[in-house]
């Protein structure tokens, strides 16, 4: 499988850019793996942007640690040390916090993939799209009656991430936002039609995700905006 990839990570017109992310592919002994992540800190909180990049990072450790291993790593396996992982990355993030007197948060949308076989983790108002006709949300997103977050990676309680194993297919397309770029135009995304028009080379959907930035800013999108996209392409 070959995954043309881009992404978006603008400040929008925050005073900074609160949101982390990245890319990474990998092949080791014939295997080809890739991982993704979009970390959105916690508006209205302190030190978002240290929260997400400390989540990021922590995901690309565990990328290495993965691979490192001389056997293929089962499904159950994979979903344990990435589960562990960010339930580590929030205790490390609650005790910072204390230490400080502090709070920060941060939400985590991340895609896995190994060969064809797909393992997706969010928690948090950042998404997950993927589909092959059509995109679909894959995450949900729950909120408090008064809007707040009751799910984040490093504040309040252990959160409990949302996880979801596909196959990943010939054509498909896969999408990781924080809420800054989906919220305004999550009908047009889903729209079979975005799928259609997506082109198979990264200036291509670099594009893409650069007219949807554009277009959420000019419905008065304010906040920090961050996307990856990939499409899958070969046999």
């Amino acid at each position: 499988m070959e995954y043309f990839c881009n992404f978006i990570w603008e400040r929008g017109l925050r005073e900074r850019n609160e949101d982390s992310l990245c890319i990474r592919q990998v092949t080791k002994d014939g295997t080809s793996y890739l991982l993704a992540v979009v970390c959105d800190g916690i508006g209205g909180l302190a030190e978002g942007e240290n929260a997400s990049s400390y989540v990021v990072n922590s995901m690309l450790e565990t990328l290495k640690k993965l691979i490192k291993k001389k056997k293929n790593t089962s499904a159950g396996k994979i979903h344990n040390l990435f589960l562990q992982k960010i339930y580590q990355c929030h205790g490390t993030l609650v005790r910072y916090g204390k230490e400080r007197q502090i709070r920060l948060g941060t939400t985590i949308s991340m895609v896995f993939i190994a060969e064809r076989h797909g393992y997706m983790f969010n928690v948090g108002d950042s998404a997950v799209f993927y589909g092959k006709r059509k995109l679909k949300r894959r995450s949900t997103i729950r909120h408090s009656n008064t809007g707040a977050l009751l799910q984040a990676v490093g504040t309040g309680k252990t959160p409990k991430a949302e996880y979801k194993r596909f196959r990943v297919r010939k054509g498909m397309v896969i999408l990781l936002a924080s809420d800054g770029f989906y919220k305004r135009c999550e009908a047009e995304i889903k729209n079979e039609d975005w799928i259609k028009l997506l082109p198979c080379d990264e200036k291509g959907i670099g594009e893409e995700v650069k007219r949807i930035k554009d277009r959420v800013q000019g419905l008065g999108e304010r906040d920090n905006i961050s996307a990856i996209c990939i499409k899958c392409s070969g046999k």
